[in-house]
């Protein structure tokens, strides 16, 4: 029972010594040839411990370890003098890392429950924060709905004790780096937050300020040179935070910026609104809504997939940078030659296509498209900071100049007919709104399985490794094993994206009031950040529920094991979905068959290989189930059975 008492006064014995070690180098100095039993009077020692102090004195010094590196002394009798004193006579000089480390150690120890000499330890404190000045400060703005939430999140993973895959910024080595960290703590000093954590990259126990963690949009807003930038990261159909740099003007989620192309994707909504209330197919060629139109043959769906070979711009001034031209106009200024490739010959964006579906969209309702976009999207939705023309406030555009860093404005233009295919200004919150609906579309608006048919690709804009497509009215982006639905946008003096993983319901919307970046792009910043979000914050496993009771009759008998060619399969109810649920037992990653009512008595697949087919159950002279009839594939109870 006596040896944790010796383990705390070897403790403190040591720490007694390393504090007389340090204090007699520079009390040798000042006193070169000090007699021994003065020296030891004078710090409180017997010339014994003095002696064995000064022997391992003799083997301390500089990193290293040569004879050049360790402090040495001459001896003369009794006296002793300082000969090479390695540097310990300089003062404590410390890097911004290892003030901050100090500083949060130091408030660590000072709210330990029952810490002795807590007054000395804050005024340590104090000098060090003073000394250390905005040394352990980065350049580094991020802004959060309440930094609350992002301590929350923080503190949430250790209480979980989660991993978190992280972006960091370290300000004095200009470094960016990805790390995977074990939260060990989260602490608070001087009002900022820091996560203590094992960093399995450094494999040690390291400190995190909090507000480094979304650098790479400082980074970006830094090396691309953009005036402002800003980045909203949306999760389970809401802002969880934003991460803003630049000062000109300073990003707020209520700037409104021009979000350029992404408004196709609102004309594409618009469009499958129309289909689904039975007003026009798809399929239907482009004339049969706008008479007489030269390019006629082509199929509304070749334009909204970029798959019609239609040319990207109108004939006359670029009509994103000067005043837009009415739909007359723009019909009148089509020919023939406007065809530039064979429909589904290959995939080329066009700008024009997607004026042209506006025009089919006003045609249609007797409606302007923009009136469309305001009572069919807009307002249903709540997103009452979008609108046609700038509403302060918001930022300006600006082309920089690539030599002197100059900003010239552009022009804030009206588009005319050209509008549907960019024209439109939002805010980070109400363009994170419309990313929410893309991953979960309210059926008021719009049919969930519409907005699922809109991610499948029309055409693939990249051939050589199939990373990137369209479907109707959006882009799709294959990043590892997940696929990001979304678009890119730009217009003079803005660029804007927006990217969803529809699966998680995450989602990352971004604005920046320049044309382009001079390195990077927007878009490419905000796949890398939502693939950071979804490294670090997998979606939650949502918890098994038994079911209330069991299923009716008809339906239980259909549960159970059943076989085709030797292949075995389990029908499962899914009570919350009013759906059977076929399991193919040999491919356990496969993801079950799906098949619901169909209203005649049989039952129609709803994902996977068998979406769309039929299933019908066969019934044997009394009325039991003896088989499933799944598109001509009989599967039986009997595996030795082939229907």
């Amino acid at each position: 029972m006596t040896r944790p008492a010796q383990r705390s006064g070897g403790a403190r014995a040591s720490a007694d010594r390393l504090a007389r070690l340090l204090n007699l180098v520079p009390y040798l100095l000042a006193r070169p040839g000090i007699e021994l039993a003065e020296a030891a009077a004078d710090l409180g020692v017997t010339e014994r411990q003095l002696r064995e102090d000064l022997e391992l004195l003799w083997v301390c010094g500089l990193p290293g370890y040569g004879p050049g590196d360790l402090i040495d002394m001459a001896f003369d009798g009794d006296r002793v003098t300082i000969t090479y004193d390695a540097g310990i006579d300089r003062p404590l000089r410390l890097t911004p890392d290892e003030a901050l480390a100090l500083v949060v150690a130091l408030r660590m120890l000072a709210e330990t429950p029952g810490m002795a000499n807590r007054d000395a330890i804050e005024r340590a404190l104090a000098k060090i924060e003073n000394a250390a000045g905005e040394l352990a400060d980065a350049p580094v703005a991020v802004r959060m709905p309440g930094d609350g939430d992002r301590v929350e999140a923080l503190r949430d993973a250790v209480q979980r004790r989660r991993a978190l895959r992280i972006t960091y910024y370290t300000a004095t080595r200009d470094e960016t780096t990805e790390r995977t960290i074990d939260p060990i703590r989260v602490l608070m000093v001087g009002g900022l937050a820091y996560v203590e954590a094992w960093c399995r990259r450094a494999e040690s126990v390291r400190m995190f300020r909090a507000d480094r963690i979304d650098a790479l949009v400082a980074q970006a807003q830094a090396t691309g040179r953009a005036p402002s930038l800003i980045i909203g990261v949306l999760r389970d159909g809401g802002l969880a935070h934003v991460a803003a740099a630049g000062q000109t003007p300073e990003p707020d989620p209520d700037t409104q910026y021009r979000i350029g192309s992404i408004s196709k994707t609102m004309t594409a909504v618009l469009l499958l609104q129309q289909r689904d209330e039975g007003r026009l197919d798809l399929d239907d060629p482009l004339d049969r809504h706008l008479p007489d139109t030269p390019v006629g043959t082509v199929r509304l769906r070749q334009l909204l997939g970029h798959a019609a070979g239609l040319q990207r711009e109108p004939d006359g001034d670029w009509w994103e940078r000067s005043a837009g031209a009415d739909l007359d106009t723009l019909l009148a200024g089509l020919t023939a030659a406007k065809l530039a490739h064979p429909p589904h010959r290959t995939f080329h964006y066009s700008n024009l296509a997607y004026g042209l579906l506006g025009a089919v969209l006003e045609r249609i309702t007797g409606e302007s498209w923009w009136k469309l976009v305001r009572t069919r999207l807009l307002d249903p939705l709540g997103m009452v900071r979008t609108s046609y023309q700038a509403t302060e406030p918001f930022a300006r555009g600006y082309v920089v100049h690539p030599w002197h860093g100059t900003l010239r404005e552009e022009p804030r233009t009206d588009t005319g007919a050209m509008a549907p295919a960019g024209q439109i200004w939002a805010t980070t919150t109400d363009l994170a709104r419309w990313a929410a609906f893309l991953a979960a579309p309210d059926p008021e608006v719009l049919a969930p399985g519409t907005l699922t048919e809109m991610c499948v690709p029309v055409a693939i804009s990249d051939l050589d490794s199939w990373t990137a497509g369209y479907g109707l009215g959006l882009e799709l982006h294959r990043v590892g094993d997940r696929v990001y639905v979304g678009h890119g946008g730009s217009m003079p003096g803005y660029v804007a994206t927006m990217s969803v993983h529809r699966p998680s319901r995450t989602g990352v919307v971004g604005f920046a009031n320049s044309y382009g970046f001079r390195s990077g792009a927007l878009p490419a910043l905000g796949r890398q950040l939502l693939s950071t979000v979804l490294d670090s914050e997998p979606v939650p496993v949502r918890p098994w529920r038994p079911a209330s009771a069991p299923p009716a009759p008809e339906i239980a008998e259909l549960t159970g094991r059943w076989w085709w060619m030797g292949r075995e399969v389990e029908v499962a109810w899914d009570a919350t979905t009013d759906e059977l649920l076929i399991t193919q037992l040999a491919s356990s990653a496969a993801a079950p068959w799906r098949f619901g009512r169909d209203g005649t008595g049989r039952w129609r697949g709803r994902s996977g290989l068998n979406d769309g087919e039929i299933l019908v159950v066969r019934r044997d002279p009394t009325g039991v189930a003896a088989a499933l009839d799944i598109a001509t594939f009989v599967f039986t109870r009997d595996p030795d059975r082939t229907g």
